[in-house]
């Protein structure tokens, strides 16, 4: 065996481990060899160009053979890809906070309603507007606000609560939401009138209807109707519709010592201008106040409370004053009589009888309506009945929780009386006060309900609130003005 045939076995061995000749292509290599002597260089390029004696060359097939057997015998290599780096997160745009809200305004629109006014503030896209009661923990959102709507009107105010309001400017801005700082504003919807007070007095009865007719302008209004003997003002408080062609008048504190009368009546007034707008009872307040116009005597006897309070220093006019240090040691809390010791409710010209002296209680006076504030109420009365359609009268005295409501038959004021009278047991749950009446009017001499009934024929009753002795104690008054609070409009929507 010659060198160039151990040189062609080596390369047809090697292509054959290397999988580049196939058996096909040995075969081939073999006749090829047999029939010719060809030369190791000659002997390889034959294996790699010609065809294999059993295969017929195609359009999809490789002119080489060593092509076609590594597409038909080698697997294929699939190359790992590269590692992708991962991009680098976008800075995100730095947004600017809006400037803070400078300054918030609170407006009183009623009783449960306040409307919120705030600054112009820099880069707002809008505003958040949030409250809490005085004394809770948390802010809670009310309402979002546009940048435009620099108002909001808060509709669910409670009556007599404390509150702070806050309004906080936000941004949106590149996807993202930024907010300033917010301004916090106290609101204090309270009530003027003050009820934990055991002795309401006539200096805060008058200025409490000085800040309620501001509060209320276009509801209620006052007049001066005469002076007290001791020159106060008897104050005359005006609801609703002055010219209103019905009216219904209240007197209280017509004895000094039940000043608690005074207190509740002033309350009343109150919750008829906080619910103006509302209803009470089922009944709606504007409508009745604008059919039918009340009127209250708040305090008829002022220097008589004054007395009953603080004594006889309280009297300014020294002569009256030393009339009363001479009547000697007297118990002035019990006092009911007004400076010049008359019992207002023995003055009025019903069955008058001179009876008595100058003392706390029971003195008639010398005549009828003698007195200054007797000659006031009667003068208001006969106004009202004359030109404004006066349809009747209710009293307000203490104590013993009962309504006096006694009346003669089938006369023109017992219907009024009998129906404002049930309707006043019903709403208060008062017991009557038959067993304290007589059945003979005449012992009622001088009394004001009688004078309103029999001699000027109005339907009138009487409340007498509370259950402890005079001067009530100031614990008693939950209970009164939960039996009391919705006297008025219901006794005037009668009418």
């Amino acid at each position: 065996m010659n060198n160039s045939k151990i040189i062609s076995i080596i390369l047809v061995t090697a292509l054959l481990i290397t999988g580049v000749l196939s058996k096909d292509g040995l075969r081939a290599y073999a006749d090829t060899a047999s029939g010719s002597s060809v030369t190791p260089t000659e002997s390889a390029s034959a294996v790699s160009a010609s065809p294999t004696a059993t295969e017929a060359p195609s359009a999809t097939t490789s002119a080489s053979p060593t092509a076609s057997a590594k597409a038909s015998s080698s697997p294929k290599v699939t190359k790992t890809p590269k590692p992708t780096k991962t991009p680098k997160p976008k800075k995100k745009k730095k947004v600017k906070k809006p400037a803070k809200v400078k300054w918030i305004k609170t407006t009183y629109r009623d009783s449960r309603k306040v409307t919120l006014t705030w600054s112009f503030t820099k880069r707002a896209t809008g505003f958040l507007i949030y409250r809490k009661k005085i004394g809770a923990k948390k802010f809670k959102l009310l309402k979002k606000k546009g940048k435009k709507h620099r108002k909001y009107t808060d509709t669910k105010v409670g009556i007599n609560k404390k509150y702070k309001y806050k309004v906080k400017a936000y941004r949106k801005k590149y996807k993202q939401t930024v907010y300033g700082k917010g301004k916090v504003k106290r609101y204090y919807n309270l009530n003027i009138v003050k009820t934990t007070r055991q002795k309401y007095s006539y200096d805060m009865m008058a200025a409490d209807i000085h800040k309620l007719a501001r509060k209320y302008p276009n509801r209620m209004t006052y007049k001066v109707i005469g002076k007290s003997e001791d020159g106060r003002n008897i104050y005359d408080v005006i609801l609703g519709n002055r010219y209103a062609k019905k009216t219904l008048l209240f007197i209280a504190a017509i004895h000094a010592r039940e000043y608690m009368t005074s207190l509740l009546a002033m309350r009343q007034i109150e919750r008829c201008m906080q619910e103006y707008n509302y209803t009470v009872g089922g009944t709606k307040v504007n409508y009745v106040l604008g059919d039918v116009c009340v009127h209250y005597i708040v305090m008829a006897n002022p220097d008589g409370v004054m007395i009953s309070q603080n004594g006889f220093t309280s009297i300014r006019n020294a002569k009256l004053r030393k009339k009363l240090y001479k009547l000697g040691p007297v118990n002035t809390a019990l006092w009911k009589a007004n400076a010049r010791g008359v019992d207002l409710n023995r003055n009025f010209a019903f069955k008058f009888k001179k009876k008595g002296k100058m003392s706390s209680e029971g003195y008639t006076g010398k005549k009828a309506h003698s007195e200054k504030e007797s000659k006031a109420i009667v003068k208001l009365v006969k106004n009202l009945q004359k030109y404004h359609g006066l349809k009747g009268v209710i009293n307000y005295h203490a104590t013993g929780s009962i309504i006096f409501g006694s009346v003669r038959k089938n006369r023109k004021y017992t219907n009024g009386t009998v129906a404002m009278y049930n309707l006043a047991r019903n709403l208060t749950g008062y017991a009557d006060a038959g067993s304290y009446e007589s059945s003979d009017v005449s012992d009622a001499h001088g009394n004001f309900r009688e004078y309103a009934m029999y001699v000027k024929k109005i339907p009138s009753i009487t409340l007498e609130i509370g259950k402890t002795p005079c001067p009530l104690v100031i614990k008693e008054y939950a209970d009164i003005w939960k039996r009391n609070k919705n006297i008025v409009i219901k006794e005037a929507a009668l009418f």
